[in-house]
Formats: C-alpha cells, structure tokens, sequence
C-alpha cells in the first residue's frame, strides 16, 4: 500500500496567517503563534506511519523557507487554485 499524508499549509508572512486570530492577540504574535503551531503539527505527522508525508503550501514566493526549513523531509507543493476546497482538489486529483 502507498499512504500519503498531506499537510496543507501557508508560508507564515506578516499579516497573513490566523487573520480572525489576530484582533485578540497582541500585535506581531500571530506569526509566531502559527509557527509554533505548525512545528507540532509536523512533529505529529512523523509519527504517522505512512510512505509518503507532503506538505501542500500556499506562499507568495516559490520557496516556502519556512516550511522546508521545518520539515525538510517532506515533499513539498504549490497549491493552485482560487478558494481552498479548488486548491484541495488540485492536490488530490
């Protein structure tokens, strides 16, 4: 059997990542709140037993610094798409 696991995910840039967060927290701390969750989330998904682990990201660059910097043992890919469910089906499909 090929199992995937696939994490879908954003490259953490300023005002772009826990946007309805952000009004209750204090100024600048969502982006660390984001990334510290998403180093949990990776650190779970290892644990899984799966052939394959990839992370689906969404980033205004090419290079998802982050995200590779953090799970470098992933396969990585750009989501494409106009709305989240469109970009998940992308991926799956």
């Amino acid at each position: 059997m090929n199992r995937w696991l696939i994490l879908f995910a954003k490259e953490p840039k300023k005002n772009q990542v826990k946007t309805r967060l952000r009004p209750y927290l204090p100024t600048g701390s969502a982006e660390g709140i984001y990334m510290a969750f998403f180093r949990d989330v990776v650190e779970i998904a290892r644990q899984v037993q799966c052939e394959n682990r990839m992370i689906a990201y969404e980033s205004v660059s090419e290079n998802p610094e982050f995200i590779q910097k953090v799970a470098p043992d992933f396969k990585t890919i750009k989501q494409t798409g106009k709305d989240l469910g469109e970009r998940m089906y992308k991926i799956f499909c």
